[in-house]
C-alpha cells in the first residue's frame, strides 16, 4: 500500500470526526520533474500530518510498504513528543488494523 493512499485515508477520517488536517504536499520542479517540498530552517523531516481537536495536536508520519523513517522525522516526532503533541508513525498494517481510527477517538 503506497504511503499517499494511507495519508488521504487518515485525513479523511480525521476530518470526519472534527479533526484540523494540514499537510504541506511537495512540489514538482527541475527538467526531471524531481519532487521537492518547500521548506527553509529545520523543517526537514517535518511529519506528514499535523492535526489539531479540542486542545490535542497529534503528528503522524506516514509510512507506506517498504518505506522507513528518517532520521529527521524521527528527530522531529521526538521533539514534538517533548513538546506535548502525540506522535505516531503510521504503517499499512496500523491502517487496515483499525488502530488509527482508535488514536483519533
Amino acid at each position: 500500500m503506497k504511503g499517499k493512499e494511507i495519508q488521504d485515508g487518515i485525513a479523511q477520517l480525521a476530518r470526519m470526526k472534527g479533526w484540523r488536517v494540514a499537510h504541506f504536499s511537495p512540489g514538482r520542479v527541475g527538467p526531471k520533474d524531481k519532487w521537492i517540498t518547500n521548506y527553509a530552517y529545520d523543517s526537514k523531516g517535518w511529519p506528514d500530518l499535523f492535526l489539531t481537536k479540542n486542545g490535542r495536536i497529534v503528528c503522524i508520519e506516514v509510512k507506506g510498504d517498504g518505506d522507513t523513517a528518517s532520521q529527521e522525522q524521527l528527530d522531529w516526532l521526538k521533539a514534538l513528543r517533548e513538546a506535548g503533541a502525540v506522535t505516531a508513525i503510521v504503517t499499512a498494517k496500523d491502517w487496515k488494523s483499525g488502530a488509527v481510527e482508535r488514536f483519533l477517538t
